[in-house]
């Protein structure tokens, strides 16, 4: 089987999602090659994975999404005068507005309808949904002149099957995954200088918010939480991620910011905090929730996109924006027995390993591209 992927990302979570899947596919015998068009080449593959550069272009989302997507179309149709291939497969949506006669699936993180509805409304905010409002009309169009739509998350799966019910024999949903050989559980003299080097006081709770800075994740929400917390227990923010509110953390004593982790490390910084809160008011399918879970790490998130059905513990989830509950739950977490503790981090492993590991998933992609490709 030839293989043409594109994507305009290959680091972020979308980007680690398919280096993920480059990584199994390179060691299956019955692909026989993958034409990667991205932003970038990647090391550490083997021959049968090449790639096609294909830079992004001006500093803002429009610029990058329209630019890419009609070159990308370009490349698309180069490679398939060149050679035969039996599929192509796409983690950036926006790309296939048209048809090319060709079997092609498409992956959604999400849909910019749903974005119209995320209740933050600053005025960058309000900008961004004028946008989203606009490219809802490129999902149609993919939507449309797919073969098959992959959602990683269930819940924006059901979302779609209201907006676009004529296509939904179209949806499937498959959940994004985690690779346990990259994110695991370290020992405790491992732990232990691990927190030397980075530099944390043993006499506090760490709490970990990992993601962009800004409005949308709730960034902001959990400072205020963990600024009022601190009267009652030893508190530090371990903030991993950039973006617009990057500036805010030197306003706070209580906030250590470690910048932008490489992704090869965050297991690393999984297991020497306490617990990791997401307090986003608009997610799908996080890889940061998976990643912490498969690290043995406690996790705390808000109950939107598969979270609630991620984590399946009413202790680990939070109504969205909701304050009380949030610093509430935060406090019975850090303040666990070792036993209760145990007990829940052992369900999330189990949970990772049974229903989110990439060889399950990676299997579940390939077997769709077999049935796609025979049609």
């Amino acid at each position: 089987m030839k293989i043409i992927i594109c994507t305009r990302d290959l680091v972020a979570g979308a980007g680690q999602y398919t280096k993920g899947l480059l990584k199994e596919f390179d060691r299956n015998d019955e692909i026989k090659k993958i034409l990667v068009i991205g932003p970038q080449k990647l090391k550490g593959y083997s021959e049968k994975i090449q790639f096609d550069i294909l830079r992004l272009r001006g500093d803002f989302f429009i610029t990058k999404e329209l630019i890419f997507a009609m070159e990308c179309q370009k490349r698309i149709k180069k490679a398939l005068r060149k050679e035969k291939y039996d599929i192509i497969y796409t983690c950036h949506p926006f790309l296939i507005s048209k048809k090319f006669n060709f079997p092609f699936i498409a992956i959604f993180h999400g849909l910019h309808k749903l974005y119209l509805h995320t209740p933050i409304n600053t005025w960058k905010i309000k900008i961004a949904k004028i946008f989203h409002f606009l490219y809802s009309y490129f999902d149609y169009k993919t939507i449309q002149n797919a073969d098959k739509i992959v959602f990683v998350s269930n819940r924006t799966l059901k979302e779609a099957e209201k907006f676009y019910p004529m296509y939904k024999n179209k949806f499937i949903h498959i959940p994004a995954f985690v690779d346990t050989l990259k994110f695991y559980q370290l020992n405790q003299t491992t732990k232990e200088k691990l927190i030397e080097k980075y530099k944390l006081e043993k006499d506090k709770k760490h709490v970990l918010y990992v993601g962009r800075l800004e409005p949308l994740k709730g960034i902001e929400l959990l400072i205020e939480i963990i600024k009022e917390s601190r009267e009652s227990i030893k508190l530090e923010l371990l903030v991993v991620g950039d973006g617009l509110l990057k500036k805010r953390r030197n306003f706070y004593t209580f906030v250590k910011y470690l910048g932008e982790i490489p992704h090869s490390r965050m297991n690393e910084i999984y297991n020497i905090v306490d617990l990791l809160i997401l307090p986003s008011y608009y997610e799908n399918c996080p890889l940061t929730i998976l990643e912490a879970m498969a690290s043995s790490c406690p996790v705390l998130a808000s109950d939107v996109g598969d979270i609630g059905e991620i984590l399946n513990n009413n202790k680990l989830i939070f109504e969205v924006g909701n304050i009380e509950e949030l610093q509430r739950k935060m406090f019975k977490l850090l303040n666990l027995d070792e036993n209760e503790k145990n007990e829940i981090i052992s369900a999330l492993v189990q949970k990772v390993n049974n229903n989110y590991n990439i060889e399950i998933i990676s299997k579940k992609i390939l077997d769709l591209y077999k049935n796609v490709a025979k049609k």
